[in-house]
């Protein structure tokens, strides 16, 4: 560390951290041209000029008055002058205590300044306040508000760390301390009056602390991450040229020492619907609004049972929370694979829980946040459609280019069964298995990852029915396969619920397997999720069957006349439907995917009627409605 002698303005290094002479220190804002270089300090002209200013202050002559010099000489005259007033000896400045030409020295002081600014008595000089004599006003509009000081990046540590700082105007004189103006200050600058008054900024969360730089500027877009370094207690080499991956380098140092959720409660200025990004912001002024922000009151058992998250080449791993919701915000455009992930934290101001973040499952099963100009209470959801779980998930910073593989997404269009079919009855549902796939209804898109997507009911509304399974095999390859089987009743207990939804999902589930059904549906619950996987890799490689043959039943009453009196019969259809199940590559508005359509190829009915010779009009007119010929039925007793 370098300091600078306020008597003969020759600079003295010190190696050894515990030979450091008491100092003050200098805080304000660069003007350019105006600066002194340490490579100009040690120029013999410098040295004199700037002991002749000091012997004129010093004899007299006002520091302000002092003409054709540069800014820099007032302050650095003015720095020494008021030290040596409040008996130091030496100064610290980083316009010449600092050999900028040396990016490892560089780097070390900045690694270093809220160490050097802690503790100390700090100068703050405000050069573009001019003097008020003794009218100094320290209201919210005054000159000492609107100073530059107060917005610029570096300045914040310097206003945080030292355990005194003294403000002066553009003459050196003093205009108050930051005890004394801690109410307009925390007004101006949105941090605590108990930091202001020394507490350690530490015990605030890292939004609140980041919310204090939300308005803060720097020449450099790097520096607004270099700056809130000492803030946060972290370190890290100096890339310039890195732009805004410096301030995300930061938050992952963050990351490596810290456990807080708050680091992830920012919002984005408005951006489209479609907009997704990653779990990191992207500029310090993402947290503009965070100021109120307080880690989540949990009890011990709570806090014990939390996991660690970290950074890792496939984005941030951590376990939150999660729940899908149906699409996005009230307002917002509707996409599929929306759900909302709880954080730890919550609004100091808002009891109604803990903050919540949208998330969208994309390409490979990893998610990314959307809507990221949201930040709500999780008590206000709406479509849900699935109950709450604790999942650890990947959240990737940027976009990730899709690699075929296990996790990677395949769609599917699954399209309605045939339009005769469904005038007369039949039906098709699918049920998704959300662990690894969303459905969208409107567009009728599946995706999923490998493994079992969905299973699809075709039939009766009350039964009997087929269900085809659909998703991708151990190759990965796409598969929809018939299960031999006849499902007889169609789970359709409180139909439109989530909860039925579900329940429905584990019974079909179960029905494919093989499991039977427990009393206890959670139990069933847990033995379907613990096996479906593997169920499906192992049924699926010993099933081939794209085609099912499935009976029905249809009853038709008809009114019979014969012998002059009226008589209600009933004719027993009964339909041997096949259907095949086909996949086909297809590229739906530019992405390539698999369409999954159902075809009738043969229609075998056959048909008990009374052996009245007045029914067989009927029996034709059937025969006609569906399609078929009378051939190819045969009419037998009952």
């Amino acid at each position: 560390m370098r300091l600078l002698s306020t008597c003969t303005f020759e600079l003295k290094s010190f190696y050894d951290e515990k030979e450091i002479p008491r100092y003050a220190i200098l805080s304000h804002t660069w003007e350019t041209g105006e600066e002194i270089t340490l490579q100009e300090l040690q120029q013999k002209d410098t040295n004199i000029l700037l002991n002749s200013t000091k012997a004129r202050v010093v004899n007299g002559e006002p520091l302000y008055n002092v003409q054709n010099i540069r800014k820099g000489f007032i302050k650095i005259v003015g720095c020494a002058l008021q030290a040596e007033k409040d008996g130091f000896k030496y100064i610290w400045c980083d316009t010449c205590c600092i050999d900028k030409t040396d990016f490892t020295e560089l780097s070390e002081a900045i690694n270093s300044m809220f160490h050097w600014y802690r503790h100390q008595l700090c100068y703050a000089y405000l050069g573009d306040v001019p003097h008020a004599g003794h009218d100094v006003s320290l209201e919210r509009g005054s000159a000492f508000a609107k100073c530059r000081w107060f917005k610029r990046g570096w300045t914040l540590q310097e206003l945080i760390a030292p355990s005194r700082v003294v403000f002066f105007d553009q003459t050196w004189q003093s205009m108050g301390t930051r005890s004394g103006c801690k109410d307009l200050i925390a007004e101006i600058t949105g941090i605590d009056r108990e930091v202001l008054d020394g507490e350690d900024p530490a015990l605030s969360c890292i939004a609140k602390r980041m919310s204090w730089a939300s308005k803060r500027e720097t020449t450099r877009v790097e520096d607004l991450a270099y700056c809130l370094m000492g803030l946060f207690g972290v370190n890290m080499p100096l890339i310039y040229g890195e732009r805004h991956k410096a301030f995300i380098r930061l938050q992952t140092e963050i990351m490596r020492k810290s456990d807080d959720h708050s680091l992830f409660a920012w919002k984005s200025p408005k951006a489209p619907d479609d907009f997704h990004c990653g779990l990191l912001a992207g500029l310090p002024n993402y947290f503009a609004e965070s100021r109120n922000i307080s880690p989540f009151s949990c009890s011990v058992s709570d806090y014990e049972n939390q996991s660690p998250f970290s950074m890792t080449n496939r984005g941030v791993s951590i376990s939150l929370p999660i729940i899908q919701v149906k699409g996005g915000p009230a307002g917002t455009k509707e996409q599929a694979g929306i759900f909302l992930a709880t954080l730890d934290c919550q609004g100091v101001t808002d009891a109604r829980g803990p903050l919540g973040i949208y998330l969208h499952r994309s390409e490979g099963g990893y998610y990314r946040r959307c809507y990221p100009h949201q930040l709500i209470p999780t008590y206000n959801v709406q479509g849900v459609i699935s109950k709450i779980r604790t999942r650890t998930i990947y959240i990737a910073q940027d976009n990730v280019t899709p690699k075929a593989g296990a996790n990677s997404v395949y769609r599917f269009h699954i399209l309605d069964l045939p339009e005769d079919l469904r005038k007369r009855g039949m039906m098709l549902e699918l049920f998704v298995n959300e662990e690894i796939a969303s459905w969208d209804p409107k567009d009728r898109i599946l995706c999923c990852s490998r493994g079992l997507g969905a299973s699809i009911y075709i039939g009766l509304p009350g039964g009997p029915g087929k269900i085809l399974l659909i998703g991708i095999d151990p190759s990965l390859s796409p598969r929809c396969v018939f299960d031999d089987r006849t499902l007889l009743v169609y789970p359709s207990e409180e139909p439109g619920t989530p909860a039925a939804h579900q329940k429905r999902l584990d019974k079909l589930m179960a029905e494919v397997t093989g499991l039977e059904e427990r009393s206890a549906i959670g139990n069933l619950k847990q033995a379907v999720k613990a096996e479906a996987s593997w169920d499906w890799d192992r049924w699926v490689s010993s099933n081939r069957a794209t085609s099912a043959l499935l009976e029905l039943t249809i009853y038709t009453s008809v009114e019979n006349t014969a012998f002059f009196r009226k008589k209600i019969e009933k004719i027993r259809n009964k339909v041997n439907l096949k259907i095949d199940a086909i996949l086909e590559e297809t590229v739906i508005k530019g992405q390539r995917m698999f369409l999954a359509r159902f075809v009738i190829p043969d229609w075998r009915r056959e048909v008990r009627v009374r052996e009245d010779p007045e029914l067989q009009p009927v029996f034709h007119e059937f025969c006609r409605a569906w399609h078929v010929t009378a051939s190819k039925h045969t009419v037998l007793s009952q």
